[in-house]
């Protein structure tokens, strides 16, 4: 299978080379076509059930949800045997043919993900009218649920979710994943998939998503989920963390840090027949709030019991997402075959075949240093 999806990956890329929007959709042809915005898949026995959220190009943004009337977006929900049949079924709802040049995010729901998303994602590789930049999330529960959320009135929901995700991308609470990314892991020799995972909740009379973790694949089927923290520690660990605060308790005052900056520097040993990752990550931080009279210094002794805490839960996060995805899952979603490809070439040759009794008897070495700039009495960052 990955040897397929690297074929596919590679005809994809040449395709992104020649892509463009065509000039030949004229107005007619727009009001002819499902403008489909957000795709919802799950699945009930043998049979796809979609949620696809679509914008009605002929709905004048006066009679939308902005001004208190109709919302710009319609729901639909369509079925068929396989993805591609339960798309096309939407021109027996509609009479208009599916366009994807504004869709958004598709949303896999959990039981579609347990038995594989390696359908999905070749159904949506194959289908020329995709866009490969589309976001790709998972929800905990039925995908329904996220695409029908209306995010109180939104006249566009599907934005809200996006947003969301490029809100917790820069916090460091999940990792962007889309099409064109998860093909990309998918045909690489040893590495999983890793999606952010959303949940639906109720905010009162409200629905809302919000952001519950990550999800972790095993040969393209979840198998288990990191919870906030281990994502940030999962992100630090790939050097893909932006920023993000960290909530501190240090002799019964409150503090609030705010990460700056992280740098994991990461070496591969083998040694009596186990690779041993040895890791070294580097954090700047800032002081963002500390509960108490605004004009108490900052002394010398609670920056370093301050500095230790903050290594001691990076740490944590770190090991957590480590132990997690090797020990319980032989996942290699931290993508350490990669790494122990560029290293060491030859134990991979022999290894990555079996790579799963690689990861469950890898030791993780770390080693986490924090610089921190304190807050004077004047409230100043020295």
């Amino acid at each position: 299978m990955k040897k397929i999806f690297s074929v596919f990956l590679s005809l994809v890329i040449v395709m992104l080379c020649f892509c463009g929007c065509s000039k030949s959709i004229g107005k007619t042809d727009l009001n002819r076509r499902k403008i489909i915005v957000a795709i919802g898949i799950d699945v009930e026995g043998d049979i796809y059930k979609l949620t696809v959220r679509s914008y009605d190009p002929t709905m004048k943004l006066a009679d939308s949800a902005d001004s208190g009337g109709e919302s710009k977006t319609i729901i639909y929900h369509i079925e068929g045997e396989t993805i591609a049949k339960a798309i096309s079924n939407i021109m027996l709802q509609t009479g208009d043919e599916p366009a994807y040049v504004q869709n958004n995010i598709i949303i896999i729901g959990k039981e579609v993900a347990q038995r594989g998303i390696d359908k999905v994602i070749d159904f949506f590789v194959r289908e020329k009218r995709t866009r490969y930049s589309t976001m790709i999330a998972l929800s905990n529960d039925k995908a329904s649920d996220i695409i029908e959320c209306d995010f109180m009135g939104n006249s566009m929901p599907q934005k809200e979710l996006e947003e969301l995700i490029n809100s917790g991308a820069l916090s460091g609470e999940v990792e962007k994943m889309n099409i064109l990314l998860v093909a990309k892991y998918m045909s690489e020799p040893t590495t999983d998939v890793v999606l952010p995972m959303l949940e639906a909740f109720s905010d009162g009379e409200n629905k809302n998503v919000r952001i519950a973790g990550t999800g972790i694949f095993k040969e393209c089927k979840l198998v288990g989920h990191f919870d906030i923290d281990e994502t940030r520690g999962m992100l630090i660990f790939s050097d893909k963390f932006n920023s993000g605060s960290i909530s501190l308790d240090v002799d019964g005052v409150k503090i609030t840090a705010n990460i700056k900056k992280t740098s994991s520097k990461i070496k591969t040993e083998i040694k009596d027949g186990r690779v041993i990752f040895e890791v070294k990550t580097d954090v700047k931080c800032e002081i963002d709030e500390i509960e108490r009279n605004f004009n108490m210094a900052v002394d010398e002794g609670e920056v370093e019991k301050i500095k230790k805490e903050v290594a001691e839960k990076i740490y944590a996060s770190i090991k957590g997402a480590f132990d997690k995805s090797t020990v319980e899952y032989q996942s290699d979603a931290l993508r350490l075959g990669k790494r122990l490809q560029f290293q060491n070439k030859e134990f991979f040759r022999n290894h990555y075949e079996d790579f799963s009794s690689v990861l469950s008897n890898a030791k993780l070495d770390l080693r986490v240093n924090v610089e921190l700039n304190k807050i004077d009495a004047k409230g100043m960052i020295n």
